[in-house]
C-alpha cells in the first residue's frame, strides 16, 4: 500500500480484503457474490469514511440491473459523475460471466448495453467495478488483485471477457480518490479513462440539488424510475 488521503488508504485495504476473501471463499466451497461484496465495501467506507455518504434502496422487484449505483466524487472542485455495475470474476477461468452475452431473449439488450445507454441518458459516464481474486498476482503484488474500474465502453470495444484483457484497461478503483501528486504506484494513469469520452465530459460544476439536500424521498423516486441500487458521494480534499 502507498500512503495517501483516509479515503484513499481504506480503498486500497478493502480492495486487499476482497481479493483474499475471493480467494478463500473459493477454496472454501462457498459462494461470495457480486452483491455481498459491494454491500461489505459500502459498509466499510460508511462506517471509516465521515467525507463519505451513501444511500442504498431496496431492490425494485421490476428492476433488471439492481446493482448499479450512481457516484459521484469530487475532486478539484468538480464532481465526477458515473454509473456503475459490479462484476465479480468467474472463479474458474479467470474470464467475468455475462459481461458480453447476449440475453437469451435475442431481441433484449445486454447487460452492458443497458448500462451504457441509461448512464448516457443522465450524462453520466457508464463504469465498471470488477472483483478479482488473482492467485497467480495476489501473493507477489497485492494490489493486482481486488477491487478494479473500467470505462464500460471502452470494455464493449475490447470484445473480451478475459481477465488478461480488462485488466489492460483497468485501473486499481482507489484511483478515484488518490490524491498523490506522484503516482508512479500505479502502473498508468490515464484520467480520460474515466473523465473524458468521445468529448463528453463527465466531470460537473456542481451536484444536482437531491443530493446537495440529501432528499429521500426524490433520490428513492429517482433510485425506482432509473433502476438504481443507491448513490454514493465522495468528497475529496483538494
Amino acid at each position: 500500500m502507498h500512503s495517501c488521503n483516509q479515503t484513499c488508504e481504506l480503498f486500497q485495504r478493502l480492495s486487499i480484503g476482497v481479493a483474499a476473501n475471493i480467494l478463500d471463499a473459493c477454496q472454501l466451497g462457498l459462494l461470495y457474490q457480486e452483491e455481498t461484496i459491494s454491500e461489505n465495501l459500502l459498509l466499510g467506507i460508511a462506517k471509516d469514511c465521515p467525507n463519505v455518504k451513501i444511500r442504498s434502496f431496496k431492490r425494485h422487484e421490476e428492476t433488471k440491473n439492481g446493482s448499479d449505483w450512481e457516484w459521484w466524487i469530487k475532486r478539484d472542485r468538480k464532481w465526477l459523475h458515473m454509473r456503475v455495475q459490479a462484476k465479480k470474476m468467474r472463479a474458474s477461468g479467470a474470464v467475468f460471466q455475462r459481461l458480453l452475452k447476449q440475453s437469451p431473449n435475442p431481441a433484449s439488450p445486454t447487460q452492458i448495453d443497458t448500462l451504457i445507454k441509461e448512464a448516457k441518458t443522465d450524462k453520466a459516464l457508464a463504469a465498471y467495478c470488477f472483483y478479482v481474486g488473482d492467485d497467480l498476482n495476489y501473493a507477489h503484488a497485492p494490489l493486482l488483485a481486488g477491487c478494479f474500474i473500467a470505462n464500460a465502453t471502452k470494455i464493449q470495444n475490447g470484445g473480451s471477457n478475459k481477465w488478461t484483457d480488462i485488466h489492460k484497461m483497468s485501473e486499481p478503483w482507489y484511483v478515484l480518490v488518490c490524491t498523490c501528486k506522484n503516482q508512479a504506484h500505479l502502473k498508468s494513469v490515464r484520467p480520460e479513462l474515466f473523465f473524458i469520452e468521445d468529448g463528453q465530459n463527465y466531470m460537473k460544476d456542481e451536484l444536482p440539488s437531491y443530493l446537495t439536500n440529501w432528499d429521500f424521498e426524490t433520490m428513492y423516486n429517482r433510485a425506482k424510475e432509473r433502476q438504481l441500487a443507491g448513490y454514493i458521494k465522495i468528497e475529496i480534499a483538494s
